[in-house]
């Protein structure tokens, strides 16, 4: 009830192989972190993404060795009881903007 705020985000994992996995942590200490609502792009393609244990994990990463941006977006299970979600505010989602390597 009343959480307003939306789900923290830090980026766990800097640096992978090619074919491994960026992990991030998601925490809300409020209503939780929804699941349903996590969506991961990575260089402007949708990518699968899993949650558990306050873990979101980016799997099979088969971009090339480099630098590479990701961006995901999650949020919490108040969310969806906002009336704020009718319009194109979302008070209670986080976008998150980061990179990451892949390495051989």
């Amino acid at each position: 009830m009343n959480d307003v705020t939306p789900p923290a985000v830090k980026l766990l994992t800097h640096t992978v192989r090619t074919g491994g996995a960026v992990r991030l942590s998601v925490t809300d200490t409020g209503s939780g972190v929804d699941p349903r609502s996590i969506y991961a792009v990575a260089d402007a393609r949708h990518v699968a993404a899993s949650y558990a244990a306050g873990v979101v994990t980016v799997r099979g990463v088969t971009l090339k060795p480099g630098r590479h941006q990701l961006a995901l977006s999650v949020a919490d299970n108040q969310e969806t009881k906002n009336m704020e979600d009718v319009g194109p505010i979302l008070p209670n989602t986080r976008t998150v903007h980061t990179t990451f390597v892949v390495r051989r």
